[in-house]
């Protein structure tokens, strides 16, 4: 067994078609370099290896999206650019951090719920990060909200598009997610914790506006919120019976550091071609800022080889993997605290879906 270490990132260079790294079938060019690097870490073990992220590259790219999620895929790439392999990636990604507990004529539903509301955010994310588009990110989060249809005849043709998109496929997550046995139990708490994600984007689309506000408490205190996990956890929730609403404190802590866990996962796979989209709101961006490495000029310069160097010469990198290694230690605690659901399991599924990161870096 090889321990994990920082070293042992694969590296790659950014290209511009990154979106388009892998075709339909998900065949295409290996995002993981051949040669890992030793680096420090901190924590115990964790294996790291070519073939494991090569296995988890494997069942990504076998992964099959239903005839729902084909359908979803179908609407959003009437505005979206992303590609079927972020959906296989999706798809593979819900399956294996849905708890166990999950009522089984509705894992499956649920799954592809999950996958159904990321595209709803892939179409926010895009906005509030690439296109910066502060006016058509608020109409679009007033419709998944459900408030009345905002007016949209000063927008253009393409936003206009945009939002008729996302209100279909908000109707659709809204009839879905009423099915579920438990939804009038936790509707509130979903909508609670989609309120945090929203109110992540308004963060992002006002931190690429004026970069001087990179910082790593509030990157630490919102960006999480993008991974999705706390909202994910109560759709679970409302189609698992046997939970114990006693320990709902104790489990949104477990589930709350599993959201910081992936969103490690997700700043170190896709912070590399981020600086072609000049979208600076992931952490490493801000603690290279507020240590001196990097300063908001090269950044608003787009100077790509001087942020990238800064990156990884300044241990921003090893800065989250600690982090990742802290937040791990801190789900585990809470295995013997909560025993209506077995997190035993989903432990190792958070550790299965830092390595499906990785071994998609840059392409996704």
């Amino acid at each position: 067994m090889r321990s994990f270490k920082q070293k042992d990132l694969p590296r790659q260079r950014v290209t511009p078609d990154a979106y388009n790294r892998f075709d339909s079938s998900g065949s295409g060019r290996d995002p993981i370099s051949k040669e890992f690097r030793k680096r420090p870490e901190i924590g115990e073990q964790f294996e790291l290896s070519e073939d494991l992220l090569q296995r988890e590259l494997e069942l990504v790219k076998a992964a099959r999206l239903s005839e729902e999620v084909e359908a979803f895929f179908d609407v959003y790439s009437q505005v979206g650019a992303r590609t079927r392999f972020l959906w296989q990636w999706c798809v593979h990604g819900a399956e294996l951090t849905t708890i166990s507990n999950v009522a089984p004529q509705w894992r499956r539903h649920v799954c592809d719920t999950k996958v159904l509301s990321i595209m709803l955010c892939v179409l926010l994310d895009d906005v509030a990060d690439e296109q910066g588009n502060e006016p058509l990110l608020e109409a679009l989060m007033k419709i998944i909200e459900g408030q009345p249809a905002p007016a949209m005849q000063n927008f253009s043709a393409k936003d206009r598009k945009t939002a008729e998109v996302t209100q279909y496929l908000s109707q659709i997550y809204e009839s879905r997610i009423s099915e579920y046995p438990l939804h009038d139990v936790y509707k509130r708490l979903l909508e609670f914790d989609l309120m945090q994600y929203f109110n992540t984007m308004r963060y992002s689309c006002l931190l690429n506006e004026n970069l001087s506000l990179l910082n790593v408490t509030e990157h630490e205190l919102y960006l999480p919120h993008a991974m999705h996990m706390m909202s994910f956890s109560t759709l679970d929730l409302m189609c698992t019976p046997e939970f114990d609403v006693h320990e709902l404190g104790r489990f949104r802590e477990a589930i709350w550091h599993a959201q910081c866990m992936g969103r490690v996962g997700n700043l170190l796979s896709t912070w590399e071609r981020e600086i072609e989209q000049t979208d600076f709101t992931s952490g490493v961006f801000a603690r290279a800022v507020i240590k001196g490495d990097l300063n908001v000029d090269q950044l608003n310069a787009s100077d790509a080889p001087a942020i990238e160097a800064a990156i990884l010469g300044g241990g921003h990198e090893q800065y989250f993997l600690n982090r990742w290694h802290e937040h791990r230690e801190c789900l585990k605690t809470k295995l013997a605290e909560i025993h209506s659901v077995d997190l035993h399991g989903f432990v190792e599924a958070q550790e299965r879906f830092f390595r499906m990161h990785l071994a998609c870096r840059g392409a996704i």
